[in-house]
């Protein structure tokens, strides 16, 4: 059984491929219905839908690999500002630790 680090590298290494590749395959049936549309009567009908398909399909895949790229790049940004935010509390304490209060009130 594969563990969840192995699946997201696996996964965040691929999306850019497969969303070129299923836009590429969309265009292509597009261009091959526009193609098959220029012989019929209903050519309106079948380039408006060819239209709504692509703006459509480009939407929906595109937020799709960005979805998987935002999947894989999630666990190191929040270990990220875990680590940024722990050396912060930590020089503060120190900074805090180094200063007795008594050297800083007012009398």
């Amino acid at each position: 059984m594969h563990d969840a680090g192995d699946f997201r590298a696996r996964l965040g290494s691929r999306p850019e491929l497969w969303t070129s590749l299923a836009l590429v395959v969309l265009a292509g049936v597009i261009v091959i219905s526009s193609a098959i549309a220029e012989r019929s009567d209903h050519k309106g009908e079948v380039m408006s839908a060819a239209q709504a398909l692509t703006l459509v399909s480009v939407a929906i895949v595109g937020t799709w690999g960005r979805t998987i790229l935002a999947f894989y790049y999630t666990k190191e940004n929040y270990e990220a500002a875990n680590r940024g935010t722990l050396d912060l509390v930590k020089s503060l304490a120190e900074r805090l630790s180094a200063t007795a209060s008594l050297d800083k009130m007012m009398p």
